[in-house]
């Protein structure tokens, strides 16, 4: 089997959006879906896949850091995942 945290995921994004805050109150395990997306590059040929990772969960963690005025900042999620699809 795997492990209880091997469909975690950890993403940052730049500044902050309220439907993250929004999306906390969610009580199902599967109450949030997320799609990334992406490419990989093979070292050997050169060739380039396409990746696609699709999570669905809950958020455990939202922490949008010290805000300062004039400066920019960061957000970084934590969720907890019932489902993940690797493509």
């Amino acid at each position: 089997g795997l492990d209880d945290s091997a469909l975690d995921t950890e993403f940052s994004i730049g500044g902050t959006e309220l439907l993250l805050f929004k999306q906390m109150g969610k009580s199902t395990v599967d109450g949030i879906q997320l799609r990334f997306t992406g490419s990989i590059q093979r070292d050997d040929t050169g060739e380039v896949q396409a990746v696609e990772l699709v999570v669905r969960g809950r958020h455990k963690e939202v922490d949008s850091g010290e805000w300062k005025t004039g400066e920019s900042n960061t957000t970084k999620v934590t969720s907890t995942n019932s489902y993940a699809k690797l493509t």
